[in-house]
C-alpha cells in the first residue's frame, strides 16, 4: 500500500514538472518584443489644434493594432510634444535615436522641424511616416527621402499649384495679395501661390508680404492689404495669425475674401467666428467624417468613443501612418537582437508598399518617398456655421 502511495505522489509530481516545463515554452513562444513608435508634432501651445488629432488617430491605431494580436510584436505609443518648433524637435530626435526599443516615428508635422530631423532619423536608421508636413524640399534629403522618410499627404506643389486657378478660375476673383509666416511652410507654400499666379495670370499679385509669426498686431500688414486694392488675401502660414489677420481686417471694415490653406485648417481659425465665415482653404487631409467607406465609418465612431470628439485635421492620417508601419513591421517578421537591421526591414517595406488601402486614400510611394500621383487628392474647404465643409476635389472644381 505504501509502495503504491509513493507510485502515485512520484507520477503526480513528475506531471507537475511537465506541466511547468510546457506552460514556460508557451509563455516563452507568445512573449513578444515591445517595440515603441513615436509621434512627433505640436501637442501643445498655439499650434496644438493642428496636430492633436493626428497624435489621437496614432494612439487609436497602435491601441487597435495590439488588441489584433496579429504583429510579431507589441507596439507602445510615445508621444513627442515639440510645439511645433525645430529647437524641441532636435533635442527629442537625438534622444530618440539612441532608443533601442524605437522602430519607427510618425511625424514631424511641420515643415521646419522635418528639416531638423529627419536627417537626425535618416542617420539612425529610423523609419519616418510623415502625415502632415508639406514642403516639397523634404523629399531631396540625401539617403533619407525614400530611404527612411515617407509623406503621406501630398505636398505643398500639390496645394499651392492649383491655388491661382480656385482664385481666379473658381472665386472668379481680380487681384490677391499673399501674405505668409516666414516659415519654411508658410513662406514655401506662398511662394509657389505667388509663382504660379505670375505664370498663369500676370499682373494679378496686389502684393506679397513676410510678417513675423506669434505678434499681437498685424496692423501694418492690414492696411497693405486694404490699400492693395486686392479682393482676396491668400495666407501661408498657420491659424493663430491668420485668424487674427482676418479680426483685424474685419475691423476696419474690409470684406476680402480669405483663402489659406492646411496651417488654418483648425478650430483656432474657426475661433474668430465672424471674421472667418466664408473662408476657403486647401489641403491634403481628408474628412473622415463624411466618407461612406466602412472603414473610415468604423474609424470615426471608435473615435468618437475614444475621445468624446469627431477626428479633426489630420486624424486620418495620423491613424494611416501607424497602420502603415505596422503592415511593414507585420512583414517583416519578429525582430532579432541587432534594432538597426530591423528598422532597414521596415523602411525597406515602406518603400515597396503599393495598393494599401487605409482610410483616407490607397498608398503607395515613389522612390523619392513622396506619394505616386494616384494617391494625392486635395480638396477645397469652405467655412460654413462655424466648421469646415468639404467643397470637393480641387482637381475637378478648376478643370
Amino acid at each position: 500500500m505504501k509502495r503504491a502511495t509513493r507510485l502515485v505522489a512520484v507520477i503526480a509530481m513528475l506531471s507537475l514538472m511537465a506541466g511547468v516545463a510546457c506552460s514556460s515554452k508557451a509563455n516563452k513562444a507568445t512573449t513578444k518584443k515591445t517595440l515603441k513608435i513615436a509621434f512627433l508634432g505640436a501637442l501643445t501651445g498655439d499650434n496644438a489644434q493642428l496636430e492633436i488629432h493626428a497624435s489621437k488617430g496614432a494612439a487609436l491605431a497602435v491601441e487597435q493594432a495590439n488588441a489584433r494580436g496579429d504583429l510579431p510584436v507589441t507596439l507602445q505609443y510615445l508621444p513627442e510634444d515639440t510645439q511645433g518648433s525645430k529647437d524641441q524637435a532636435t533635442p527629442i530626435a537625438n534622444q530618440l535615436k539612441d532608443d533601442a526599443s524605437l522602430v519607427a516615428v510618425v511625424g514631424p508635422g511641420f515643415s521646419g522641424e522635418s528639416f531638423a530631423v529627419n536627417p537626425i532619423f535618416g542617420q539612425a536608421g529610423i523609419p519616418e511616416v510623415d502625415h502632415s508636413a508639406t514642403n516639397p524640399g523634404l523629399n531631396a534629403i540625401a539617403g533619407v527621402s525614400g530611404k527612411t522618410w515617407f509623406r503621406s499627404v501630398g505636398n505643398d506643389n500639390a496645394q499651392g499649384g492649383p491655388a491661382p486657378d480656385i482664385i481666379f478660375k473658381y472665386l472668379k476673383k481680380n487681384k490677391v495679395f499673399i501674405g505668409h509666416d516666414k516659415s519654411a511652410y508658410g513662406e514655401g507654400l506662398a511662394t509657389i501661390v505667388k509663382n504660379g499666379v505670375n505664370a498663369k495670370y500676370p499682373g494679378k499679385v496686389a502684393g506679397f508680404e513676410g510678417v513675423d509669426p506669434g505678434k499681437k498686431d498685424y496692423s501694418s500688414l492690414v492696411s497693405k492689404i486694404i490699400t492693395s486694392g486686392a479682393d482676396i488675401f491668400y495666407w501661408g502660414g498657420y491659424s493663430p495669425e491668420s485668424s487674427l489677420i482676418m479680426k483685424q481686417l474685419r475691423e476696419k471694415g474690409s470684406k476680402i475674401q480669405f483663402m489659406g490653406a492646411d496651417g488654418s485648417k483648425d478650430t483656432t481659425f474657426l475661433a474668430a467666428k465672424a471674421a472667418v465665415e466664408g473662408s476657403y482653404l486647401t489641403c491634403p487631409c481628408v474628412d473622415p467624417n463624411i466618407s461612406t467607406d466602412p472603414a473610415a465609418v468604423k474609424f470615426v465612431a471608435d473615435y468618437k468613443a475614444k475621445y468624446n470628439v469627431k477626428p479633426g485635421i489630420y486624424g486620418g492620417e495620423g491613424f494611416d501612418a501607424v497602420n502603415l508601419i505596422a503592415s511593414a513591421i507585420k512583414a517583416a517578421g519578429a525582430p532579432g537582437s541587432d534594432i538597426k537591421a530591423y528598422r532597414a526591414k521596415v523602411a525597406a517595406n515602406l518603400a515597396s508598399t503599393s495598393g494599401f488601402k487605409g482610410i483616407t486614400k490607397t498608398y503607395a510611394f515613389q522612390p523619392n518617398g513622396e506619394l505616386v500621383q494616384s494617391s494625392v487628392v486635395i480638396f477645397l474647404y469652405k467655412v460654413v456655421n462655424d466648421d469646415f465643409s468639404t467643397v470637393g476635389d480641387v482637381a475637378a472644381l478648376t478643370k
